[in-house]
């Protein structure tokens, strides 16, 4: 019975992009360290803003992504979640509830998950194309900067940006400095310094760098990560044509310019 059990769950892994590319020994070690969730319509899989320690595939049924109580897409059969939590060492960014009774999820552990990643290429570079895609599909639902914007717009406004990513501690703008873009945190959190004290953080989904671009002007506080943070910059010589294309961008940093002011 045991044996039948691992070789269905290792036959559901093997279905899973992010392991496509293990052999039969590595699925057969995951398989054995895991724990199969069958879990009943409406019950929570994870909590915004709770450690994330565990990975998660489902095997059967759906389950509902929310963020701030919004949902904002479903996962099926061969989908996973919980990656972005494990890679950028913060607080999961969405929580996730079963949406029907026959929800069966295989829980993975973290560590499990990190170790595999560290031995396995293709598995680390899996993860973090998937998490990136999972951090741009949640800004663009979420992000007061891209919302006024219909979808196809949303869309074609992201690929205006660049990624980057910052280590803790990263300064991203200097204060007196001239900014070199428009940011966006996908994940992760900066702090914001006027002179040395502290004026806010910042976190998923904030803009920060426009009160420089729009006024040709030095900036007037430091933004430093904290933590390891995704980044998305749109580049100072794309943004006038980005500010003519879309006035409702326009009208959302002039807010956000004149609130911080």
């Amino acid at each position: 019975m045991e044996r039948t059990r691992e070789h269905h769950i290792q036959a559901a892994l093997s279905k899973t992009r992010l392991f496509e590319g293990c052999t039969r020994n590595e699925l057969r070690i995951i398989a054995h360290n895991l724990t199969t969730v069958e879990v009943p319509a409406g019950r929570t899989l994870c909590h915004q803003g709770s450690p994330g320690r565990q990975f998660f595939v489902v095997v059967s049924g759906t389950a509902t992504v929310t963020v701030d109580d919004e949902a904002i897409s479903t996962i099926g059969p061969g989908g996973f979640f919980g990656e972005v939590a494990l890679l950028s060492g913060g607080p999961r960014t969405a929580s996730v509830y079963a949406l029907t009774d026959d929800t069966q999820v295989l829980e993975i552990s973290g560590q499990l998950l990190m170790e595999l990643a560290r031995r396995h290429p293709g598995v680390a570079s899996a993860l973090k194309t998937f998490c990136r895609q999972r951090l741009l599909s949640n800004l663009l639902s979420t992000s007061a900067l891209f919302r006024p914007l219909e979808r196809g717009e949303r869309r074609e406004l992201a690929t205006r940006f660049r990624a980057r990513d910052a280590l803790a501690g990263e300064v991203v703008i200097a204060e007196d400095a001239r900014g070199d873009g428009l940011y966006v945190i996908l994940a992760g959190e900066a702090e914001v310094l006027r002179e040395g004290v502290l004026a806010g953080t910042l976190g998923a989904g904030d803009v920060f760098g426009e009160m420089s671009l729009l006024d040709g002007m030095p900036a007037v506080a430091t933004v430093r990560t904290l933590r390891r943070t995704s980044l998305l910059r749109l580049p100072p010589a794309d943004l006038l044509a980005v500010l003519e294309r879309y006035p409702a961008v326009r009208q959302h940093l002039e807010a956000l310019r004149d609130a911080r002011a």
